[in-house]
């Protein structure tokens, strides 16, 4: 994983650069006509429109490639969380087709809310932006609330158990830097992208993830909590 994350890291870098580096006017680019910004600059860098929809069409496979392994990841959480009684219906959510040993029901609603989410562009761009902009705090609350519960981890009796992986004596420190870079990156992905914004301009993520947070602890103080079962306390040591 640590590879994994070095080696595509720094190739992304390195065409991260060179993008820039060819990319022309940088008006065309904030402005393109096409609505998508990475046209304009791979047009300006390889001077070919067949080139161009060549890259363009090399994208979007990877991101259908990509959306279905996000739904397929999605899908499975959402049976993970049912499983373990954290869901509304989760007996349903949780069933598993004996001849495809897959969580069909969980697929279909993942795939349901998905399509939803997405036919709000055609009535409003700002509430389809509202709640595609909120993936970013919704992806460092999911890193912030591990790592915290790591950092209170090492200070009770015990510790952390051992495991095949460790950063040693340097562990806290990076868990602590980044429980606290996170924090403060996470503040400004709630920002307007414009000054003085306007309905549309403005960055209504913060409306979206309150309201997912809100709904989640009011789930958790009505349902979860006479009902829920963590995984860990399903596991026993083995001697």
């Amino acid at each position: 994983m640590v590879s994994t994350a070095l080696i595509n890291g720094s190739l992304g870098f390195i065409m991260l650069i060179t993008l820039l580096y060819k990319m022309g006017d940088i008006q065309d680019v904030l402005a393109p006509a096409s609505g998508f910004s990475f046209l304009p600059a791979v047009n300006h860098a390889t001077g070919s429109a067949a080139a161009t929809n060549a890259v363009a069409a090399i994208i979007l496979v990877m991101e259908v490639c990509s959306a279905i392994g996000i739904l397929a990841t999605v899908s499975r959480q959402t049976f993970a969380f049912a499983r373990d009684d954290a869901l509304p219906f989760s007996k349903q959510l949780a069933h598993v087709n004996r001849r495809t040993q897959i969580p069909i029901c969980s697929v279909l609603v993942s795939t349901i809310i998905t399509v939803l989410l997405s036919l709000i562009n055609i009535g409003s761009t700002a509430a389809f932006n509202a709640v595609a902009s909120v993936m970013i705090a919704a992806l460092f609350t999911t890193y912030i609330l591990p790592i915290a519960a790591v950092i209170r981890v090492r200070f009770q009796p015990g510790g952390i158990p051992p495991s095949r992986f460790s950063l040693g004596i340097f562990g806290l420190p990076v868990n602590v830097f980044s429980l606290a870079w996170l924090c403060f990156a996470i503040i400004f992905t709630f920002f307007p992208t414009a000054n003085h914004p306007t309905l549309v301009d403005m960055n209504w993520s913060i409306l979206v993830f309150g309201a997912v947070v809100i709904f989640a602890i009011a789930l958790y103080i009505v349902h979860g909590r006479r009902v829920y079962r963590a995984p860990v306390t399903q596991v026993r040591k083995v001697e």
